[in-house]
């Protein structure tokens, strides 16, 4: 479907072109210290974006997320959804 490993851009190595454009977020070095390889969210208005595609759609209801979050403050925020707005998401991670 879609594999970003954020190397200092977010583009989709899984080979289906699902390439995100980056609103804001910061490159910085990820968990094991690779430079470039985690993105730092200002928790307002940062975001990437991922345009819709039928290969990123549940299959029979059906979807596996893969990911490492840190959480820095303890806001509610969304860390994933796919939908337009807050009331037309068909799913969401917060």
């Amino acid at each position: 479907m879609a594999f970003y490993p954020f190397l200092g851009n977010a583009n989709d190595f899984s080979g289906n072109q699902n390439h995100g454009i980056i609103y804001g977020p910061v490159a910085v070095d990820d968990r094991f210290g690779n430079s470039s390889g985690a993105y730092l969210f200002d928790g307002i208005d940062d975001y990437i974006k991922i345009l819709d595609s039928d290969n990123l759609s549940a299959v029979d209801q059906q979807l596996t997320i893969a990911t490492w979050v840190k959480v820095i403050d303890g806001s509610n925020k969304f860390i994933l959804y796919k939908g337009s707005s807050l009331y037309n998401r068909s799913m969401h991670l917060e």
